[in-house]
This record gives structure tokens, sequence and C-alpha cells, in this order.
């Protein structure tokens, strides 16, 4: 993985707001590196809507590596014009895949709280067996009723390798965000560390 180099705090807070979730993705990727050399891994973004992860995996690693699913054609289609070096499929993640490759990562991001709890498992037993041995699951989604019980299950059975609870944007974006400019870095600190704030997330990895 390139440009490895820490994300540094600074005073303005929009960009503090900006480089929590950065953090957040950068400490996911060291926590994998621990186990295996992460310019070996070939990387599903499940559920990968209009790109926007593959567009930023795509900043780290070779365009080869990087593999993009939704079940929404216009999207894929939408993804394939932006993105024409990565390639994406359609796909019903109830299904298995069909698509042959065998990956060493995949990620769900913000994806799986759409799924009824029964339709959750399905989903995950589904990426497993697309997975190489000791390959990783990554799953960044909202922590509330929807993924409760999908996050207690794999802590119980997986062996994870990172877990955070964070706030994916800190202020309220029409209402509270523009008092971020305005608040002490330290008080933004405090906040985030006890996730409070719109849209808490969990973001777990597990290795298979």
């Amino acid at each position: 993985m390139r440009n490895r180099e820490m994300f540094h705090w600074t005073q303005e807070a929009y960009l503090y707001i900006d480089l929590m979730c950065k953090r957040e993705f950068v400490r996911g990727f060291r926590a994998i590196d621990a186990e295996r050399s992460l310019e070996e891994l070939k990387i599903l973004d499940a559920g990968c809507g209009t790109g926007a992860l593959t567009r930023e995996l795509r900043e780290h690693f070779g365009p080869r590596s990087i593999f993009g699913c939704d079940i929404e054609k216009q999207s894929i289609d939408e993804c394939k014009n932006q993105n024409p070096h990565i390639h994406y499929f359609v796909h019903d993640l109830l299904k298995p895949m069909q698509t042959g490759i065998k990956f060493d990562l995949v990620i769900f991001s913000t994806a799986i709280a759409q799924f009824s709890e029964a339709e959750q498992l399905k989903v995950i037993n589904n990426v497993k067996a697309q997975l190489n041995e000791g390959g990783f699951i990554w799953i960044t989604d909202v922590n509330d009723d929807a993924t409760n019980n999908l996050f207690n299950h794999l802590t119980v059975n997986y062996q994870v390798i990172y877990k955070n609870k964070y706030s994916k944007h800190l202020f309220n974006k029409f209402f509270i965000f523009p008092l971020a400019k305005h608040l002490p870095i330290s008080l933004l600190r405090i906040i985030d560390n006890f996730s409070i704030g719109s849209n808490v997330l969990t973001q777990i990895i597990i290795k298979t």
C-alpha cells in the first residue's frame, strides 16, 4: 500500500472531521497489513454504488487489484464510465458469485444494514465463499438495531483484527456543521472519543 503517511490533526475543524474517516481507513489497513502484505490483496467493494470507495482505493492500490459490484446496473455503468481501469460487475449479494475470482478482502461500506438479519448472514456466507483462505471481511455501517446482532455474531464467531465505533459526520451537515469552524480542536476530539453526533458507525474487520 502506497502513501502510508499518518494523517495529522490540524487547527482546521472541517479538515479534522474529514480526517476522522481517513484515520479509520488507515487504521483498518494497518491491522490487515499486520496479518498479510497489502501489496498482495485483491479487493472487492461489495455494494459499490457509484464507485467512490473504489476510486479512493485506486490511489493506494493498482487498478487490477480493485473490483466493485452492485445490484444496480445503472450504478455499474456509471462506475465503468468514470473508472474504466477498474473491474465492475452487476451482482445481487444475496446470491452466490459466479465470477470465478477469489478475493483477499471484501469491503462493505454502509451496504449491509439494508438487509434483514437473516439476509445479512447469507450475504456474509456468500462473500466468505469467494475469499481466498485467510481472507478478510471489512464492514463499516450504522451502529443500531439493523446491524447490532450481526456485529455481535461476527465478534463471537470470527477472529476480529480491528473494531472501532466512530461518528462519520460529527456534526449535522445542514445545521450544526458550520459551528465546527468556531469550536476548539480539543472539544472536537472529546466529542469524537464519545462518538457523539449524527450517523455513528461501527467498523469491524474479521479474518475468515
